[in-house]
């Protein structure tokens, strides 16, 4: 059985690291990102989804999204560890696999899990390169259960209510981390 964790908003608080790499990024072309604009419209999605609110060249967001890939790692002391989750993991990794499961880039994922000294906890890296459609897509979620070859229960951690709901379609167990806060975790 394999636990599917989510980074940003879940495992990570991400937000702030990932808003202001954003914004530095955006600036280069003077675009002003605001702050509750990114948290309300775009973190969690992909860059190439929220960056389509802007008409932007393809090759202004690729400028962009490798500029703000540049740019993260100056944040990371923005970003918080959820503990409490951690913890969990730790005692839940004597059962069954571990997975991230995100719809972020693989280089940040691995670079900002490298960066915390958690990158060896987990079995499976999954990210948004990984497949075509990001999480809530229902092809996203198959394709993390055929990777990971399950045939039996799986578990999703996740922040977000939409890929719950679409976790619990397709028979995953599913815990809600809502408010990046997660102290009494029990499957």
């Amino acid at each position: 059985m394999t636990v599917f964790v989510d980074l940003d908003g879940t495992l990570l608080d991400t937000l702030e690291a990932n808003f202001l790499a954003y914004q530095r990024a955006l600036s280069l072309f003077d675009i002003d990102l605001g702050y509750e604009f990114f948290r309300d419209e775009c973190f969690g999605k992909t860059s190439k989804e929220f960056l389509n609110k802007w008409n932007l060249s393809i090759e202004s967001k690729m400028s962009i999204i490798e500029n703000k890939r540049g740019f993260y790692a100056n944040y990371y002391p923005y970003i918080e560890v959820n503990h409490y989750l951690l913890q969990d993991l730790i005692f839940l990794r004597q059962h069954f696999d571990i997975a991230i499961f995100t719809n972020s880039s693989r280089l940040p994922t691995i670079d900002v899990l490298e960066h915390f000294e958690i990158l060896d906890f987990f079995d499976q890296i999954i990210t948004v390169d990984d497949f075509i459609h990001p999480k809530p897509s229902v092809a996203s979620f198959e394709f993390a259960l055929s990777r990971n070859r399950v045939s039996s229960i799986s578990y999703l951690i996740d922040d977000s209510d939409l890929n719950i709901k679409v976790a619990g379609t397709l028979g995953f167990k599913a815990v809600n981390v809502k408010n990046f806060d997660l102290r009494f975790f029990k499957i």
